[in-house]
């Protein structure tokens, strides 16, 4: 996170400017997330770690008469679950300045499990929302429970793929480096890069929601 400032010139410093291409000055304020991260991150472990693992074990121990909506909500709960446990790391890293003294695997591990909580999250509740819609406006035309549970399983097995597939790449640009004397992680690519990747991880997430969606109503 990155907090940027622009400072706006005085009327003096205007008149003497003729270029049209000459901006305010601005520059990038990166200590409130010191401040700020560490709390939000520690308040989030503390509920998040007990709450998910609550949930994941109360669905597992009744896992014979699991319904598609527990279903999504499990792997819900679980791609919940692993983001909660490199929280720890990240709350470490920002309390220290952005110090990261635990390998460059850890690095990108940690920077994989952020992406794919994002990601996943966004496909299981997109699975949730659509088996709500199905549960109220098509009561009548809903899918038989054996069958639907499997379907449920599969679009979960797909979101997983989906989830993998467009997190690979921070294997990839994460990484350590050195700054200020200070190891730090990386959560960077090249101009190029990012924009090609952001246009394909978004191209395979919109796609797989329209797919979900398409076929949870067929």
């Amino acid at each position: 996170p990155v907090l940027l400032v622009c400072l706006p010139m005085g009327s003096g410093q205007m008149d003497n400017i003729s270029s049209p291409d000459v901006l305010p000055i601005c520059t990038y304020k990166e200590d409130f997330k010191r401040y700020l991260l560490p709390v939000v991150y520690s308040v989030v472990f503390i509920l998040g770690l007990p709450l998910n693992t609550a949930v994941i074990l109360r669905i597992w121990a009744r896992r014979g008469a699991l319904t598609c909506s527990t279903i999504y909500m499990l792997n819900l709960a679980v791609a919940d679950f692993l983001y909660v446990c490199s929280l720890p790391l990240l709350i470490y890293n920002y309390a220290r300045q952005d110090y990261w003294p635990f390998g460059e695997f850890a690095c990108r591990l940690v920077r994989f499990q952020f992406y794919s909580n994002l990601h996943g999250s966004i496909l299981f509740l997109t699975c949730i929302s659509r088996q709500r819609y199905l549960g109220i406006c098509h009561p009548m035309a809903h899918w038989p429970k054996r069958g639907g549970r499997r379907l449920a399983w599969a679009a979960c097995g797909c979101v997983w793929l989906a989830v993998v597939l467009l997190c690979a790449p921070t294997f990839e640009f994460a990484a350590t480096g050195t700054q200020r004397n200070r190891t730090v992680c990386y959560d960077l690519s090249t101009p190029n890069c990012f924009v090609t990747i952001s246009t394909t991880k978004s191209a395979i997430q919109i796609t797989c929601c329209v797919y979900i969606m398409f076929k949870l109503n067929h």
